[in-house]
């Protein structure tokens, strides 16, 4: 939290708001999802594979999922299918508990330290993603008003609008803020809404994500620092 001296003028930090997707970037559900998935999509003839999964499945918006992979499907059968397929979630997340990313509480507080607004912004039903923030303990650090739902908005992810939603519950423009993401749906999204993007490699490859416009990638958030983030933000000259 130092500030750096340019020409003897106090520069304030660059960053003034950090958005967060929820799975796969504040808590590593990815493999509990692929196995939810699996079972429900047996039935329509489908292996959940890995790759699949990173196909098909990853980032997306289960409406949009269920359209894609099973012709003529009637709206009424994709609110059963996705019902169906988060109350799965549910149980076996509360039975198997699952944690934050590593690093996470201790970046979070960082900002907290600084006054740097965050949301939360993801492609997870309401239902869903106020249960998982509860059940990684984060509530408290994303309530209400800090959490977008992408089925809330005109569109969801990939398309920018739930960023760009983000963005204006934080007040902040998007030359000050930065995204952190684990899929190729979610970093479109980000980088649409022109948020500098810092991909986390819980669900895809260091390849896929740096293919996907990221502007670096972390393993966990034990590396990061609100410096580093000033620094993605201060153009090199």
């Amino acid at each position: 939290g130092i500030n750096a001296e340019y020409g003897g003028l106090t520069m304030t930090h660059k960053v003034q708001g950090v958005l967060f997707d929820l799975d796969g970037t504040l808590t590593d559900t990815d493999s509990l999802h692929r196995r939810i998935f699996k079972q429900v999509l047996k039935p329509f003839g489908y292996d959940v594979t890995e790759e699949f999964y990173k196909k098909n499945i990853s980032g997306k918006h289960n409406p949009d999922i269920f359209m894609q992979l099973i012709p003529n499907i009637t709206t009424e059968d994709i609110e059963k299918l996705s019902l169906d397929k988060e109350l799965k979630f549910q149980q076996t997340a509360k039975a198997k508990g699952i944690q934050p990313v590593a690093g996470l509480i201790e970046f979070l507080n960082e900002l907290k330290t600084h006054n740097i607004p965050i949301c939360c912004v993801t492609n997870a039903p309401r239902y869903n993603a106020e249960f998982m923030l509860q059940a990684i303990g984060l509530s408290s650090y994303f309530p209400d008003v800090c959490l977008v739902i992408g089925g809330e908005c005109k569109r969801g992810k990939p398309d920018p609008e739930p960023y760009l939603e983000g963005l204006r519950r934080i007040k902040v423009d998007p030359a000050n803020c930065i995204a952190f993401e684990d899929s190729p749906s979610g970093i479109q999204s980000a980088l649409s809404a022109q948020i500098i993007t810092i991909g986390i490699g819980t669900s895809h490859s260091h390849e896929t994500l740096v293919s996907c416009g990221v502007s670096m990638v972390i393993k966990d958030y034990t590396s990061i620092t609100l410096q580093k983030l000033n620094n993605l933000l201060t153009p090199s000259n």
